[in-house]
């Protein structure tokens, strides 16, 4: 099952849609039913339990960090922003060299 990380707390919590119209999940505490749609959740205690897909999803993220996740991703912006800054360097390069050499000759 896919790993999650509540975003309030940071805790790890395995979980993954119910698939069927319902189905029956042995839990510790006993049999609980799940409806299709649902996820089934077991948090690091070992203790299952469901919950409505909306709750879920604003309670859950895949990503562990949110601020790693937002670090990366403007590292990339950064790298794409230098890498046309280059482009651009280099192309200007090769045509003051013509043009030097233009002149020169």
């Amino acid at each position: 099952m896919p790993t999650y990380y509540a975003q309030n707390t940071n805790t790890e919590v395995t979980a993954k849609v119910c698939r069927k119209i319902s189905e029956e999940v042995k839990t510790p505490n006993g049999v609980i039913t799940v409806m299709q749609g649902s996820y089934i959740i077991e948090d690091q205690n070992g203790n299952i339990y469901a919950m409505h897909p909306d709750q879920f999803e604003s309670e859950y993220d895949k990503s562990k960090n949110k601020e790693l996740e937002k670090i990366q991703k403007q590292i990339a912006n950064d790298e794409a922003e230098l890498e046309e800054k280059f482009t651009q360097e280099a192309e200007e390069a090769k045509k003051a060299a013509k043009t030097k050499k233009k002149n020169g000759k």
